[in-house]
């Protein structure tokens, strides 16, 4: 297992574009908007890598064939001091990741993408809202202050307004649900 140096964070960038999952987080590392690293199997042509965030978010993606990267990502885990959150694709990855979390290295659980149904949308807000409130862009003392875990000064440099665009929802004047995006 290598570290990528950054002038070259572009050749794993040709296999992200053809994900089809949620990538946004390594994007963000890749196009160096987020700190972070890459782990490879080869710095000369990458076939299986690791992208590390900052946040602790990482994804392990490329072949899950190359057994030295395999074994050499199983010490990295097994010696981990701290939380990562690993998303792992393509499904090849699945007994490489089901073997950490029967040796107890790793816990698993479920990353669920939503997709937004406008019919359904429609329909519902045809109804009437239960709640008086409206939904406005997130000024910029609220995006900068948001506390909490998952916010997003955990996720861009060096000023996360200028990498994502959030909306809240207000009821009464006050903010009762915030939410961001690339």
């Amino acid at each position: 297992m290598f570290k990528l140096p950054i002038e070259n964070y572009g050749m794993v960038m040709k296999t992200i574009d053809t994900m089809e999952i949620n990538t946004l987080f390594a994007r963000s590392v890749l196009t160096g908007d987020a700190e972070g690293c890459v782990f490879v199997d080869s710095l000369q042509s990458p076939s299986s890598f690791y992208i590390v965030h900052a946040y602790g978010m990482t994804l392990l993606a490329g072949k899950p064939t190359n057994t030295s990267f395999i074994e050499s990502m199983q010490d990295y885990f097994a010696n981990l001091q701290h939380d990562e959150w690993v998303q792992a694709y393509p499904e090849g990855w699945s007994p490489f990741m089901n073997a950490l979390a029967d040796q107890g290295i790793a816990k698993r659980y479920t990353r669920l993408n939503f997709t937004f149904d406008e019919a359904l949308y429609r329909e519902l807000t045809q109804k009437g809202p239960v709640t008086r409130c409206s939904v406005l862009p997130t000024p910029l003392p609220l995006m900068q202050g948001m506390d909490g875990a998952v916010v997003p000064k955990y996720f861009w440099k060096p000023d996360p307004i200028h990498h994502c665009i959030g909306f809240t929802a207000f009821a009464n004047g006050i903010p009762a649900s915030p939410a961001y995006s690339l």
